[in-house]
C-alpha cells in the first residue's frame, strides 16, 4: 500500500498546520520556563503554557484528522483502527493533561507505528511513532539520572524540555514529509488526469 491513500490540498494543509503546531509546542513552553523565573506563574509563564498546550492539542488532532481522511479510500484492519483509536487517545490526553507530555506522546508514537505497521502512511508514521517514543524515552532517562536542577515539584526541567524538543521536532518532520509525499502523489495524479 503507499504511503498515502489519498492526498488533495485539505490533506496538504493538515499535515502542514500539524507541522507547524509540533513547532509551537516546545518554542511556546521553554518561553513559559523563562517567564517564570523573573515572572509570577499567573502572568505571561501561563500565556506561554496555554498556548504550547492548545498547540500540541492542535498537532495531534490534525493529524488524527489526517490519518482518517487519508486513509478513508480503502478498508481498514484491525490494527489500524487500534492505531487511529489510540491517537484519539493521545488528543483526548493532551487535551486533558498537555503537561503530562510522557503519556500523550506514547499513545501518539505507539498509534503512529500501528498504523505504519498496518502498511498506511509507512514512512511518516515510523518517523513520528518513533520521535514521540523516543521522546518519552528521553524523559524517563534524563529524569531517573537527575540530569540538571530539580525544580519545586521535584521534576526535572532539562529532561522535559529535552524530551519536548526531540518529541515535537520529529513529530513535525513527519508531518512534513507526510506533506511531501501526498504533493508528489497528488502531481502525479493531476498529471494523469490532464493526459487521460
Amino acid at each position: 500500500m503507499s504511503d498515502a491513500i489519498h492526498f488533495g490540498r485539505r490533506e496538504r494543509t493538515m499535515a502542514w498546520l500539524s507541522a507547524a503546531a509540533w513547532l509551537v509546542v516546545p518554542v511556546a513552553w521553554e518561553t513559559s520556563r523563562l517567564l517564570e523565573r523573573t515572572r509570577p506563574w499567573e502572568g505571561s509563564p501561563r500565556v506561554a503554557y496555554v498556548i504550547g498546550a492548545a498547540a500540541a492539542l492542535t498537532a495531534g488532532a490534525l493529524m488524527l484528522g489526517l490519518v482518517i481522511v487519508a486513509t478513508a479510500a480503502a478498508p481498514r484492519s484491525k490494527q489500524m483502527w487500534v492505531g487511529i483509536g489510540l491517537v484519539g487517545l493521545g488528543v483526548v490526553a493532551s487535551l486533558i493533561a498537555g503537561w503530562a507530555i510522557p503519556l500523550w506522546a506514547t499513545l501518539f508514537g505507539v498509534g503512529m507505528l500501528l498504523i505504519a505497521a498496518a502498511g498506511r502512511v509507512r514512512t511518516p508514521g515510523r518517523i513520528i511513532g518513533t520521535a514521540l517514543l523516543a521522546s518519552t524515552a528521553a524523559f524517563v532517562l534524563l529524569s531517573a539520572l537527575k540530569v540538571g536542577t530539580a525544580d519545586s515539584y521535584g521534576d526535572y526541567p532539562a529532561a522535559w524540555s529535552i524530551a519536548t524538543w526531540l518529541g515535537t521536532l520529529g513529530a513535525a518532520v513527519g508531518m512534513l514529509v507526510w506533506a511531501r509525499i501526498g504533493e508528489r502523489q497528488f502531481a502525479a495524479e493531476s498529471e494523469r488526469a490532464s493526459i487521460g
